[in-house]
C-alpha cells in the first residue's frame, strides 16, 4: 500500500502483550485531540463491521510502526522533533500528509506486539497542544473517517470520555479558556 501514489503513511495493527489492541488507526476528537482506534479491544472483537480487521483510511497512524515512501517523508518535512517532540508528532506528520493530498491507511495485515505500558498515559506538554492547534485546529474539529454516531469504547454514545487520550482531563477547551467558538466548530 505504501507504494501507491495517493497513499501517505501506512500503519500496522499493534497489540499489547495481553493480546488486546493498542492501535488500529488514529482518530481525531475536537475535545481530546486524538486517540487510537479500537484501544484495548480484544483482538477477536468484530464490532463496527470488523473495523480492527479491515484495512481503512484513517486521519493518522502511529509512528510506532509506520511505512512510507522516503520521498513522501521528506516532502512534508518528516517528523517534527523540535515543536512536537513527545506525544503527537506522528499525528502532526500524518495531518501534513493529508494536507498534501495523501491518504493514511491502517492495515491489519501487518500485526505486531508493542510492549508499551497500558498505564503509560499520553501526557502532552501545553506548548505541544497549542502548536497542534495552531497547525491543525480546523482538522482537529472532527474526523472525516469516524462515524459521529459511534465512539471507540464500543458504545453508541459519542460523549463518553476517551480517557486514554487525556488521562489528566486536560482538554483543549481548558487550553483555550473554554472558548465556545472552538467547541462549536467555529475555530
Amino acid at each position: 500500500m505504501a507504494q501507491w501514489p495517493d497513499t501517505g503513511a501506512v500503519g500496522a495493527k499493534l497489540l499489547y502483550e495481553d493480546g488486546t489492541i493498542q492501535h488500529a488507526g488514529v482518530v481525531l476528537f475536537a475535545k481530546y485531540m486524538a486517540g487510537h482506534s479500537c484501544l484495548c479491544w480484544e483482538e477477536s472483537f468484530l464490532k463496527y463491521c470488523k473495523l480492527s480487521h479491515t484495512p481503512h483510511d484513517a486521519s493518522a497512524v502511529t509512528a510506532a510502526c509506520l511505512m512510507i515512501k522516503k520521498e513522501k517523508f521528506f516532502e512534508v518535512g518528516g517528523l517534527d522533533e523540535i515543536l512536537i517532540p513527545n506525544g503527537w508528532g506522528d499525528v502532526d506528520f500524518c495531518l501534513r500528509l493529508r494536507q498534501r493530498g495523501y491518504k493514511n491507511v491502517y492495515t491489519p495485515y501487518a500485526k505486531l506486539y508493542h510492549f508499551e505500558s497500558k498505564s503509560r498515559g499520553m501526557a502532552l506538554e501545553r506548548f505541544e497542544m497549542l502548536e497542534m492547534l495552531r497547525r491543525h485546529g480546523a482538522a482537529l474539529i472532527s474526523d472525516p473517517f469516524l462515524n459521529p454516531n459511534l465512539n471507540l469504547n464500543g458504545q453508541y454514545d459519542r460523549d463518553t470520555v476517551y480517557s486514554a487520550c487525556d488521562p489528566d482531563a486536560i482538554v483543549m477547551s481548558t487550553l483555550l479558556g473554554k472558548n465556545e467558538d472552538f467547541m462549536d466548530g467555529r475555530f
